[in-house]
């Protein structure tokens, strides 16, 4: 698991790390997240009517797309509030 949470974060450009306080630049951050926006949008508009063309560029944009769900999913975990366990005993 932390092999592909380091290449995802190298895809992204960021040195690796593993520190929970460690952050992505933001304008990498939304550059990313537009990236992700064009994949989807395109991947609707694929599925209605096929395109190689179309294909290709979705193909180009998916390593993007998966390494910024995968560092959402991690910073989601980081951020989770411990269990509350005063109450199992």
């Amino acid at each position: 698991m932390f092999a592909s949470s380091r290449a995802c974060l190298r895809r992204l450009g960021r040195p690796i790390s593993t520190s929970a306080k460690s952050s992505i630049s933001p304008v990498l951050l939304k550059r990313a997240r537009s990236i992700a926006g064009e994949h989807a949008k395109l991947s609707i508009q694929n599925a209605e009517n096929y395109d190689n063309a179309t294909a290709k560029k979705i193909g180009e944009l998916s390593p993007v797309t998966a390494a910024l769900v995968e560092w959402d999913n991690a910073q989601n975990v980081i951020t989770l509030p411990a269990p509350d366990t005063t109450g199992l005993y």
